[in-house]
């Protein structure tokens, strides 16, 4: 089989969708003479940036608010922090640690101003952006304390600022319907593959994500089941839910960063099953991020339960383990250890609650025409085509974040590699029990979906016609 049958099959796996803060800072309750950020219009110039002494960009409050609607402004603090002391008018929250993150997707010819207390915290995202290639970033210098000196107020945190996305509905898609979403760049970015190493971009392939992603079955947290059922699967004794612990923390210290997502319709069955009442919608993704202490374990004990599960690809392998080659009690011990670390607050942990029904109308494919290497450029594409939504998966991304996820497990868990197993051994079974997974995840999900192939060259972009959905389940083949 090809590289690109392999990744019509990929592609339908898409289906299984799935800093130190310091002391805040008082809220400002509008003094008399304190001043709101001027209106500008279109003449308004960028703000004018200088260099600290230790050489990161940064703009004054006064250049700021001058022209604050010629920049995005992202606040980089702890939730806690601008919960208690407030936020600039029209700025966004992402903490420092998502950062990256985030941006891997965002437009690097547009201005971005980073916000914190001080200026210590913005500026070091100032500068992971600059190395990133962003053309101009810069910190506010002083932070809000310099913000507020300047008798500048800030308004209240509104953790739900943004109106919901208009929701999706399925309409057949045609091959010049693809073409015109990749080729448009407000739903495409490229990033090296080093990158998604250090900023873990492993989001799962479910289509309600509007984000431009690297789309894997599961994201990280499938990518992880997968190399623990691997092991399991050459012999390896099954891992005990101590050793499950030990191995989550320790691949959080090598890679930094780790995704999980659920719908709001799986966390509000999670939440009241236990017990856990909740007035609005807003307040379940609260609950689920810090829920009261005398709940924690009844919430565990309930991770794994189907019905409690979002992400499709986890929800598919706990009700189909044998089919997935994998141990139910594998999924659920990972999903266990997340949520014990999300609980305790570690800024590693991206916790995503998406909205809405499934309304996923294709499968898009992205064939990287070479092996992908870590200075290989690959695009991360939104899964939102106008008013439907498709499944994105990258099957040659996919396989070498596999290649780093088995030299991060045969380090951490010498007996695999003791037994006789070789590096090349669990990679190519690694990859081979990815591809049993796919052929599930179409047989249950996705048998009548097409599959557009987008072809990458370099940053030259292709989209085949539309393959039929009965190729789903007869192509197989690794992602390299």
């Amino acid at each position: 089989m090809t590289a690109c049958a392999w990744s019509r099959l990929g592609l339908v796996a898409l289906v299984s969708g799935c800093a130190n803060p310091a002391d805040p800072v008082p809220v400002v309750q509008d003094p008399p003479r304190a001043l709101a950020p001027p209106q500008c219009d279109e003449q308004t110039a960028l703000p004018a940036v200088t260099r600290s002494p230790g050489g990161t960009p940064e703009v004054s409050p006064a250049a700021l608010a001058a022209a604050h609607c010629k920049v995005r402004i992202i606040d980089v603090r702890a939730k806690s922090e601008v919960a208690d002391s407030g936020i600039i008018a029209g700025s966004e929250h992402i903490p420092l640690e998502h950062v990256a993150n985030h941006a891997l997707g965002w437009d690097r010819t547009e201005p971005v101003v980073f916000v914190c207390r001080s200026g210590r915290r913005s500026g070091v995202a100032a500068r992971e952006l600059a190395e990133m290639g962003f053309e101009h970033v810069s910190s506010l210098t002083g932070g809000v304390l310099a913000w507020q000196d300047s008798g500048r107020r800030l308004s209240a945190y509104d953790e739900h600022p943004k109106a919901p996305v208009p929701a999706a509905h399925r309409h057949a898609l045609s091959a010049e319907d693809i073409r015109e979403h990749v080729a448009d760049r407000d739903h495409v970015r490229f990033a090296k593959a080093a990158t998604l190493l250090l900023h873990g971009t492993q989001a799962c392939v479910d289509g309600r994500d509007a984000h431009a992603i690297i789309g894997t079955p599961g994201g990280d947290a499938g990518e992880l089941v997968l190399a623990l059922a691997t092991a399991e699967q050459l012999g390896h004794e099954p891992f005990s839910e101590e050793a499950v612990e030990r191995v989550f923390g320790h691949y959080l210290d090598a890679f930094g960063h780790f995704y999980l997502h659920t719908d709001r319709h799986a966390a509000q069955r999670w939440l009241g099953d236990v017990g856990l009442n909740f007035e609005d919608q807003e307040e379940v993704e609260s609950l689920l991020q810090a829920p009261p202490e005398s709940y924690r374990a009844r919430l565990l004990d309930a991770v794994a339960e189907p019905s409690h599960v979002g992400c499709g690809h986890l929800r598919l392998s706990l009700q189909h383990a044998e089919d997935y080659g994998v141990r139910a009690g594998l999924v659920r011990d990972v999903l266990r250890a997340y949520f014990r670390r999300l609980w305790q607050a570690d800024a590693r942990l991206e916790f995503v609650v998406l909205e809405g029904e499934h309304a996923e109308s294709g499968i898009v494919s992205i064939e990287m025409q070479r092996k992908v290497h870590a200075y290989t450029k690959i695009p991360l594409v939104s899964p939102r085509v106008r008013d439907t939504e498709v499944f994105v998966v990258h099957p040659q991304a996919s396989a070498f974040i596999r290649e780093q996820n088995s030299a991060f497990l045969l380090e951490e868990v010498p007996s695999i590699t003791a037994s006789g197993t070789t590096e090349q051994e669990f990679v190519q079974a690694q990859q081979r029990l990815a591809q049993q997974q796919l052929r599930e995840s179409v047989r249950h999900l996705g048998p009548d979906l097409p599959v557009f192939v987008v072809s990458v060259s370099g940053e030259t972009i292709t989209v085949a016609d539309a393959q039929p959905p009965q190729s789903h389940e007869t192509q197989t083949e690794s992602g390299q």
